[in-house]
């Protein structure tokens, strides 16, 4: 997995911001209902169901619900048939891509679930030499167990007592 890079990364955040913006105005342009947005926001996120058969069809289902090129379609076609109902739904689905985009969530690779093509979800794995240094405080505060440095304090001060 090859991420983009901090300013292409930050780009696409901030796109993502945009096109937020954006389709909120829309929303509330077209008075929309802000319960009916609160209730089918996440509709999108149903396509995780496709992870229970692996990451590779898990990525395939998300990335078709989470790429900006459906929902375009679908508010092009409510714009050109004037249909208000598919261009609040295209509208909708664009403003949640918009939003996943400015935290972070990216189109997923099909390597597992936190890996995007805006970088890997969460905290990366603690170094070795972080996990060293903890094993080496364990053997100064005389502990057999190879403990991590918080877990080594909290049992030198329940034994000092």
């Amino acid at each position: 997995m090859q991420p983009v890079g901090r300013p292409v990364r930050s780009l696409l955040r901030l796109e993502g911001l945009a096109v937020s913006i954006a389709g909120l105005l829309v929303w509330a342009g077209m008075d929309g209902g802000w319960w009916r947005f609160a209730l089918l926001f996440l509709l999108p996120d149903v396509s995780m169901v496709g992870y229970v058969w692996g990451p590779r069809v898990g990525a395939a289902f998300y990335n078709a619900a989470h790429s900006y090129a459906l929902p375009m379609l679908i508010c092009v076609a409510g714009v050109m048939l004037d249909h208000r109902v598919l261009l609040l739904t295209g509208t909708l689905w664009m403003t949640h891509i918009g939003i996943d985009r400015v935290f972070g969530y990216g189109l997923k690779y099909a390597t597992g679930f936190r890996d995007t093509h805006l970088g890997r979800l969460g905290p990366e794995p603690m170094p070795a030499a972080v996990m060293r240094t903890g094993e080496h405080l364990a053997q100064f505060l005389g502990t057999n167990e190879r403990a991590q440095p918080a877990q080594a304090a909290a049992a030198s001060v329940h034994t000092a007592h």
